[in-house]
């Protein structure tokens, strides 16, 4: 059974007095997203997520709306490297509170426009990129982001193809880091462990999850 427009669950929520909530959408229109802002516009809501299994690229250019409302609200959904230019660029005061980009085949072009964009945003508190394939490659750029976003303290990385190499360098540039507070490396290559383990011995300002084996 389809779920209901996200604007209809939205109105629900507001109804029962809710002051932060999940809608849940198989496909994110771009009437959705400026219909939830005409509703929450004046509305007692602390802060909401929206959670899409697919998108119209449309929606994005929408989200300029959702910045006049001011409130913080998390995203998740696969979006691609071009939907995430739409989504962020120009939508810096957009006050995203999280953003859960799983499996959304996030390239260096995708992680470029995050740590642009992350450098001017101060709302935004977690970042996932869980599942995209990131490789050795992307570490540095992973590195940048966590060393320059100002309000970043939650980082999942699970599931990617970093090994070794790439994990060392993104702890490396975690060690003067006084934002950061959990880092998720679980299912990373077997030759992580090692390093992994000794820099959970010498800091104790970061909580790192981490199980091995999926590479």
């Amino acid at each position: 059974m389809d779920s209901e427009p996200i604007s209809i669950q939205a109105k629900n929520a507001i109804g029962k007095q809710k002051s932060s909530f999940i809608l849940n959408t198989p496909f994110l229109k771009e009437e959705d997203v400026k219909n939830l802002a005409d509703i929450l516009g004046n509305r007692m809501i602390e802060s909401f997520e929206i959670h899409f299994n697919s998108c119209d690229q449309g929606s994005f250019s929408q989200f300029k709306f959702l910045s006049q409302i001011k409130k913080t609200f998390t995203i998740s959904g696969p979006i691609d490297d071009k939907g995430i230019k739409n989504l962020l660029e120009g939508h810096d005061k957009v006050l995203f509170k999280k953003l859960s980009l799983t499996k959304s085949s996030i390239t260096s072009n995708g992680l470029n426009v995050l740590q642009i964009f992350l450098l001017s945003n101060n709302s935004i508190t977690g970042l996932d990129i869980s599942e995209n394939g990131l490789t050795d490659k992307d570490a540095e750029i992973i590195c940048n982001i966590t060393q320059t976003s100002p309000s970043l303290n939650e980082l999942w990385l699970k599931k990617n193809k970093l090994t070794k190499t790439g994990v060392s360098q993104i702890l490396d540039g975690l060690k003067d880091n006084n934002t950061l507070e959990f880092l998720d490396l679980s299912y990373l290559a077997e030759d992580c462990k090692d390093i992994v383990d000794d820099f959970r011995n010498s800091s104790d300002m970061i909580t790192i999850d981490c199980k091995f084996g999926w590479v």
